[in-house]
């Protein structure tokens, strides 16, 4: 709801019509700092904090995605830690333990960290080299798992995955 109301605002101020009201059209129509100028000037701080991470988010994504068109691990792993950021100060919705599993996740070698999911909770995603994974896993399992008690085994709640081709539309017949 927030976010509806900052772009509906910051939209009006700008003396857009309403059909430019999508993030996309003002991200397509002005720079990040026009975006931010206007902002400032037509929300106060809960609303611009909303605003600006989603602003920024959206060129995170751009960049992650170059990054891994180039294949440029430590280019994604910055921008997923800027994510892990700006979810935690401009949105909100980190936590203590999400913010030190990401810190210790890229302590222990990752290229970043961030957390996933709906947030308030959830889960943190790190990206490494594979030859770094091990000792990533042995940092989070030392310096955060050992101190809390979890049902189930440990491999229920930290785990590697590997990269794999994305979906893909295949027509049949």
């Amino acid at each position: 709801h927030e976010c509806s109301e900052a772009l509906r605002r910051v939209v009006r101020h700008a003396g857009l019509p309403p059909k430019e009201g999508t993030y996309r059209r003002l991200l397509d129509r002005f720079t990040p700092d026009e975006l931010r100028e206007l902002a400032a000037a037509a929300l106060g701080s809960s609303l611009l904090s909303r605003f600006l991470h989603v602003v920024t988010e959206a060129h995170r994504v751009d960049v992650a995605e170059a990054a891994l068109r180039r294949e440029d691990l430590a280019a994604f792993g910055r921008a997923l830690s800027a994510s892990q950021r700006s979810l935690a100060v401009e949105f909100g919705v980190s936590t203590p333990d999400l913010d030190r599993l990401c810190q210790l996740a890229e302590g222990a070698g990752a290229a970043g960290a961030r957390l996933t999911g709906a947030g308030l909770g959830g889960c943190a995603i790190a990206v490494c080299h594979a030859e770094r994974a091990d000792a990533l896993v042995r940092a989070l399992t030392e310096g955060f798992y050992r101190r809390r008690r979890y049902d189930g085994p440990l491999e229920d709640h930290l785990f590697l995955v590997s990269p794999s081709p994305a979906a893909r539309v295949t027509t049949i017949g």
